[in-house]
């Protein structure tokens, strides 16, 4: 069975969608319709977090010589722990969620029976395991506190992601780097590593004419990293990772370059959130030359919760300054919300620094702390006091408003 793209459903969606405020609509079949096009014409100077969070929590993480982090941090937060892993790494870190007490490191990047070539965070909660690529086409399963559970081989594929979501019983992998006409941008396996389905991208069947590449060119977007091949004379081939979730058990996905992001239903993916960037809106021919498109906005990360739609967007993608969006769209209220993303998540929850989706470095938090004096009276950030320049980072548990 090969997964079904609606295409022309969405293309219809996004031709027709319209609206005067930054307010999104939802058909009678479900679709959801976000009005980024006016929420664009309505930027905010920054998002606050206290219109998507109930709380926010800071948790200074343990520092010891069993567990020092390195640069450019990044964090999985799960019930009970924090898994933390950063730039250069060679393994996994779990801190306790409550007291940021170092509990474990998880194995290592290696060639060894247990280990594993990339270390990234895939964690499912479904079984509270986390998977690991090891190349060329297994995973291998660990707890929280670093036990071992065994490897899967994935059927059917000669070498595969290491970007991971899971339902109960299914494990969805979609693919991270340049992609051409005849490989799978999502490959789905059950847990016994059997292939179940997979899909190759329309549009890239479309629109591929590939060649002799004179240069390989990668540039930082909003949320996400943009690719793409210099073939000379003008034309290019552009790609950036796609997206792709679950929710409420279902598979939901977004390729490259475009503006709907899809639910698997029965075999078929069926359009359920569509970003309406109206006159925007960046065109099919954007992704193979980058002349004329510098004023066109493109999706190029999303994410979902039951109560909120997340997207990153960019402009002016192939100029030497993106201008690159952080946006969120509210379930309940139907209203969207867009913003530069450069500054993050305003804190007006406790008053602390700005948020950007990653853990607080410590030397950070010291640089604030000392142009902000007052805060020592402040206790929400009187834990943080004591946090020396060389220590661990503070991880930002937050608490998402649920709907009503």
């Amino acid at each position: 069975m090969k997964i079904k793209s609606l295409l022309t459903v969405a293309l219809a969606c996004l031709l027709t969608a319209c609206g005067s405020n930054p307010k999104s609509t939802s058909t009678e079949d479900g679709l959801t319709i976000v009005d980024v096009e006016t929420a664009l014409e309505n930027l905010e100077e920054e998002l606050k977090m206290s219109t998507e969070f109930d709380s926010v929590r800071y948790v200074p993480l343990e520092t010891n010589d069993s567990c020092l982090i390195g640069k450019n941090p990044y964090n999985v937060i799960t019930d009970k722990y924090i898994l933390v892993t950063y730039e250069e790494a060679d393994a996994i870190y779990t801190f306790d969620k409550q007291t940021g007490r170092f509990l474990a490191r998880i194995a290592h990047r290696g060639e060894g029976p247990q280990d594993y070539s990339v270390n990234q965070i895939c964690y499912n909660e479904h079984d509270g395991l986390l998977y690991f690529l090891r190349e060329p086409n297994q995973l291998q399963k660990y707890d929280p506190l670093g036990g071992y559970h065994g490897r899967i081989v994935l059927q059917g594929v000669t070498r595969a992601s290491s970007n991971f979501t899971f339902t109960d019983s299914l494990i969805i992998s979609s693919r991270f780097a340049m992609i051409t006409p005849d490989e799978h941008i999502l490959d789905i396996f059950n847990y016994r590593g059997e292939q179940v389905d997979s899909l190759i991208d329309p549009a890239v069947k479309a629109n591929y004419e590939g060649g002799q590449i004179l240069q390989l060119m990668m540039k930082s977007v909003g949320g996400n990293t943009l690719l793409w091949a210099d073939y000379g004379n003008g034309r290019i081939w552009a790609d950036i990772p796609y997206s792709n979730g679950t929710l409420d058990g279902v598979i939901k996905y977004r390729r490259a370059f475009c503006d709907t992001i899809y639910a698997l239903r029965n075999g078929q993916l069926q359009p359920s959130v569509v970003f309406h960037t109206g006159k925007y809106h960046f065109p099919t021919e954007g992704r193979t030359r980058t002349t004329g498109v510098a004023d066109k906005l493109l999706i190029t990360s999303t994410a979902e919760t039951t109560s909120h739609v997340f997207f990153y967007c960019s402009r002016n993608i192939y100029g030497d300054e993106p201008e690159n969006f952080r946006g969120v769209y509210d379930r309940q209220t139907g209203i969207t919300r867009l913003a530069p993303s450069k500054g993050g998540w305003k804190d007006d929850l406790t008053g602390f620094m700005t948020y950007t989706g990653r853990p607080h470095e410590a030397y950070k938090v010291v640089e604030w702390l000392a142009e902000h004096p007052e805060a020592k009276n402040n206790p929400a950030i009187a834990p943080l006091l004591d946090i020396g320049e060389e220590d661990n980072p503070v991880a930002v548990v937050t608490s998402q408003k649920s709907e009503q």
